[in-house]
């Protein structure tokens, strides 16, 4: 699978395992500052996901999480 797709399933199943476990609101965004890949969860299977809509706004380098 291309990287871009693999890192969907990496957020999709850690997302899942943190609200399972009942993780705070900003469980994500701590595993992304952490930026260490062990932390996440193994992928999710492919077979059901989906891409759904995809929306754009206009870049804002205040509100994004990239510096």
């Amino acid at each position: 699978p291309t990287p871009v797709f693999q890192m969907v399933r990496v957020l999709v199943a850690t997302s899942i395992r943190e609200a399972a476990a009942g993780a705070e609101n900003d469980a994500l965004l701590k595993l992304v500052e952490a930026s260490c890949r062990r932390a996440t969860a193994p992928p999710a299977p492919s077979e059901g996901l989906c891409l759904f809509d995809v929306g754009y706004v206009d870049f804002d380098p205040h509100s994004s999480l990239i510096s």
